[in-house]
């Protein structure tokens, strides 16, 4: 079985991986300060979602047709529900933190939508009941936590 067959498999983030979510971060980053400048001529979070969103389109139609023949190719569809309903999911928080960016500071807004890695153990843990939880993860969700409560005290 790959990978993908068994979510919540355990497997540790090697090298390549650690790399991947690092840049991951770091666009992501950068997206919320250029929305954040956006928003000063046009704040409606509205528009910002609707030209990420369709921008976000392009760029993996684009990759998916330079990558062709070097990622597998998986030949069930029964992942197609699931991943509509994270894209409602992902859709939601979108929008909800572009409205929050519209008059929040990134400073402030960004570290309190990066505290979801709470609510993700707690999901995880739910529904993906082979999701190894190790003392370290709680410590780092508590230390996530812990930082977002700091920043909104201020």
């Amino acid at each position: 079985a790959s990978k993908a067959a068994s979510p919540g498999a355990g497997n540790a983030v090697d090298g390549r991986g650690m790399v991947l979510a690092l840049g991951a971060a770091m666009l992501r980053a950068a997206a919320q300060v250029l929305l954040k400048i956006g928003f000063v001529f046009w704040a409606s979070p509205y528009a910002a979602i609707l030209a990420g969103y369709t921008v976000s389109a392009a760029v993996i139609l684009i990759a998916s047709r330079l990558l062709a023949g070097r990622a597998p190719i998986v030949r069930t569809r029964g992942g197609i529900p699931w991943f509509i309903l994270a894209g409602v999911c992902n859709g939601s928080a979108m929008l909800l933190m572009y409205a929050a960016l519209v008059d929040g500071e990134v400073s402030l807004v960004a570290p309190i939508v990066a505290g979801y890695p709470l609510f993700t153990l707690l999901l995880s843990a739910l529904f993906l009941g082979n999701e190894r939880l190790a003392g370290r993860h709680l410590l780092g969700v508590a230390i996530t936590v812990a930082g977002v409560a700091l920043l909104a005290s201020r």
